[in-house]
């Protein structure tokens, strides 16, 4: 049955774009089966992931908005894509429950991303079930540090949701009252568990502060202490994994008989986060006060950012998409994750320009015009919007309408943001 819901979802029609939401439950699926580890680990051949794939699932997953489910409006599409989504969660929480340290931490660590990032519908039918394995983990604390860390940061990011929902309030209270108390144990541990401890007791306080009268005396003499001992607040936490060091990448072998692959492989491991990164310093320094006057290369750089947001591997010819291939799904994920920078970049020059940037607005709104007809995911729309917005703000909307392509970028942005226009 699944897969006859699955060949009926994806059909046999060609697809439109790497903004199709058909590649969304796909990509999920492939993130699914690369970057996480499996529940049992004599099954898997590489039982602990390496920091390079999980950093890739979490950009995937926010990026693309692999688990909203939303903006789809082919029954059979939302059906495949809501099957992605429990498999995916279905397998969080086989990690959780693992006795293995590493497959604990990433279970419990891509749960709280995806209290995060799953749709309201899919949060608010499963928010009670979710606490429950999460509430385990805090009444019975892991031995290990980052796992504890990891279940009071799922824990506040399931709270900080649920907050958001306010025919629920009651129940979030109830279930806020419940995690007070065990909470108040952690805080008697040291270093970085009890810091982290104290994080979600805050919040906590703060969301729901009747949930801590009756603990309140234990809980103002804890503060009272931290607040002696010179703690500060929030700690950063590199993206490692617990226990041993992962194992260094396999080397070539082939995994689906596809030598494409490797090199897409490649590609999304080194050249695109390197290309990020560089882009993000790009951003950084665009919005940075000089002492001095710095001439920027506006043309120039409008055209490189054009060159690669308005790049669809799809519609060339020779792409591999026609064969629907595992080194497509990559290279799909991949200049997405290289279009969400670029589009950070493009709200950096405007931000940075401001009215000096009027002269090339023509070639900005054109920009922006012709990406927002290609993409379909809300999450890059609103970030179109936003950027929209910002140009708005900058040059005024008096100028804004004067330029080439004005009109149709406007009449496309309200579509989705009537109230606003």
């Amino acid at each position: 049955m699944a897969s006859h819901i699955h060949a009926a979802a994806a059909g046999d029609l060609p697809l439109t774009g790497m903004h199709d939401l058909r590649l969304r439950p796909r990509l999920l699926r492939r993130v699914l089966a690369e970057c996480l580890p499996l529940p049992d680990p004599a099954a898997d051949l590489q039982p602990t992931r390496s920091p390079a794939d999980l950093a890739r699932a979490l950009s995937a997953v926010r990026e693309q908005g692999l688990l909203a489910v939303e903006g789809a409006a082919d029954p059979g599409l939302l059906e495949e894509w809501s099957a992605a989504v429990d498999a995916w969660v279905d397998r969080l929480v086989a990690l959780l429950a693992s006795d293995r340290e590493h497959s604990c931490w990433v279970g419990t660590s891509f749960l709280g991303l995806t209290f995060e990032e799953c749709s309201e519908d899919r949060f608010a039918n499963s928010y009670f079930f979710w606490f429950e394995k999460i509430m385990k983990k805090i009444k019975v604390p892991s031995s290990n540090k980052m796992v504890s860390i990891a279940t009071c940061t799922a824990m506040a990011s399931l709270f900080m949701r649920l907050a958001k929902f306010s025919n629920l309030k009651d129940e979030a209270t109830l279930l806020a009252q419940k995690v007070v108390q065990p909470l108040l144990r952690l805080l008697d541990k040291d270093g970085s568990v009890a810091e982290k401890a104290t994080d979600l007791l805050g919040l906590i306080m703060k969301l729901f502060p009747s949930s801590v009268y009756r603990h309140f005396n234990k809980v103002e003499s804890i503060i009272a202490a931290k607040i002696m001992s010179g703690y500060t607040g929030f700690e950063l936490m590199p993206l490692i994994s617990p226990g041993s060091k992962p194992p260094p990448l396999s080397g070539g072998q082939t995994t689906y008989g596809d030598w494409n692959f490797h090199s897409a492989k490649k590609f999304c491991t080194f050249a695109v986060p390197t290309i990020s990164a560089l882009i993000h310093c790009c951003s950084m320094m665009l919005t940075t006060s000089y002492p001095i006057q710095v001439n920027i290369p506006v043309p120039a750089v409008v055209t490189f950012i054009q060159r690669v947001l308005l790049t669809d591997v799809t519609f060339h010819k020779s792409s591999l998409v026609q064969q629907d291939t595992p080194s497509c799904h990559l290279s799909f994920s991949e200049i997405l994750e290289l279009h969400s920078s670029f589009l950070d970049f493009l709200g950096a020059i405007i931000k940075g320009m401001r009215s000096s940037l009027l002269p090339h607005a023509g070639s900005v709104v054109m920009l922006i015009t012709e990406y927002f007809k290609g993409a379909k995911l809300p999450a890059v729309r609103r970030k179109l919007y936003t950027i929209v917005r910002l140009l708005m703000s900058s040059m005024g909307v008096g100028r804004l309408v004067d330029t080439p392509h004005s009109a149709l970028l406007l009449k496309a942005i309200s579509h989705d943001f009537p109230c606003c226009f």
